[in-house]
């Protein structure tokens, strides 16, 4: 319960500068800035999950840190690698992409390789802590991110800079890289051995099952998550993406780091339960972790589905509204979707990891038919609610299938 409260002390914080921030920001940036923010970020945070081929995730599970190094070696190294790719890429198929993105620059989709790539850096280092149970660390880079995007965002914006929102954000993870290194720099010392290659192949092929069903998995993912605002773009308008993009910067996201941080304590306690072969006790935790979540998101999302209208209107000015109607039609998906980050914890303690790959491929199937059914013939809110619908019936399949492993293991 200490860690837990760390962690949701040090979320609470390092929200508390972008929720202040987006007062000046909305009215700072124009709906059409937000969508190509929101463009930018979902591409970011798909590369960016698969950045490292989810070998980021094996940190934790090794009893040794000399090993645990060397996966962060090995993480490096893909990150880079992956970085460089995808530059290459954005580079090649220039005319292509101009023409299938609607981005009021081009040149903003370059700030996709070095977002994702702080995103896997981040990810590594956030690991470490995890298995270390640095929890105060682990705050600490999430303060730096916010705090420090939110400010680049404010004072680019301030200049009259219209990409400020995306390269405030750039800005934001570097300094975060910055952080972590420091941070790890206090405690450990880290070396070139650890980038050997035979040991980083060992672990390579050992954990072969992340990069081959979790990479993929997470792809998927993050396709479903973060590309709905692509989907959003293609279906309706780059508008429409911002004003989605707006309501759940202010309601998804804090629901997320709030699941997340909840998740990442119950991780480490479920992987020393399971060495000891404690399943009974994993199970009630399960249950614990999950009840706790959907209690303290539930008077958050309720009082943002009766009043979000309002309230937006109110305090960010009423070009708003629309932002602050769309949350209860996705309300209640946010609240299923937290509780899911504890199975997502599950399926990699347990490598269950194709069942996971089905899942993400059932959730990303789902979405897009819906809204190739559905945009034809319904606005834009109710087609958001039906993928809504469609989303939390995967999660209820998921979550009866760990548990039920979790009995008969």
């Amino acid at each position: 319960m200490k860690n837990i409260v760390l962690l949701f002390s040090g979320t609470g914080i390092s929200q508390l500068a972008p929720f202040i921030a987006t007062f000046f920001l909305s009215r700072l940036y124009t709906k059409t800035n937000f969508g190509d923010l929101s463009l930018v970020m979902s591409i970011s945070g798909i590369v960016g999950t698969v950045v490292a081929l989810r070998y980021d995730l094996i940190i934790i599970l090794q009893n040794k840190a000399s090993r645990a190094k060397t996966a962060m070696s090995l993480c490096f190294s893909l990150i880079a690698l992956i970085c460089f790719l995808t530059f290459i890429f954005l580079t090649v198929f220039r005319s292509v992409l101009v023409n299938s993105l609607e981005i009021s620059s081009y040149g903003l989709l370059y700030s996709i390789p070095l977002i994702a790539g702080s995103t896997g850096v981040y990810s590594v280092f956030e690991n470490w802590f995890n298995r270390q149970r640095e929890y105060k660390n682990m705050a600490y880079i999430k303060i730096a991110q916010s705090s420090t995007s939110a400010i680049a965002k404010l004072v680019l914006g301030f200049a009259g800079i219209s990409w400020g929102l995306v390269g405030g954000t750039v800005i934001g993870y570097g300094i975060t890289v910055f952080v972590c290194l420091f941070l790890f720099a206090q405690k450990e010392t880290f070396s070139f051995k650890y980038f050997s290659a035979n040991k980083m192949k060992q672990i390579a092929v050992l954990y072969q099952d992340f990069p081959k069903y979790a990479t993929p998995s997470g792809l998927l993912n993050s396709l479903s998550l973060m590309g709905l605002p692509v989907l959003i773009v293609y279906f309706y308008s780059t508008e429409t993406a911002g004003i989605y993009y707006f309501a759940n910067m202010l309601i998804g996201i804090p629901v997320f780091f709030l699941s997340n941080a909840v998740s990442q304590v119950f991780k480490k306690e479920a992987v020393i339960l399971l060495q000891k072969g404690n399943l009974r006790e994993l199970n009630a935790l399960v249950r614990k972790f999950q009840r706790s979540i959907f209690l303290i998101i539930f008077a958050f999302i309720l009082v943002f589905s009766l009043f979000g209208a309002d309230i937006f209107s109110f305090v960010f000015g009423s070009q708003w509204y629309e932002s602050g109607q769309l949350i209860k039609f996705f309300a209640f998906y946010l609240m299923i979707s937290a509780s899911y980050t504890i199975i997502s914890s599950l399926t990699d303690i347990l490598r269950k990891l194709k069942a996971e790959l089905i899942f993400n491929a059932s959730l990303l199937v789902s979405q897009i038919v819906v809204f190739f059914v559905c945009a034809r013939h319904l606005t834009f809110e109710y087609t958001l609610l039906i993928n809504s619908i469609a989303g939390c019936l995967n999660f209820f399949f998921i979550d009866r299938y760990v548990k039920h492993k979790i009995k008969i293991r």
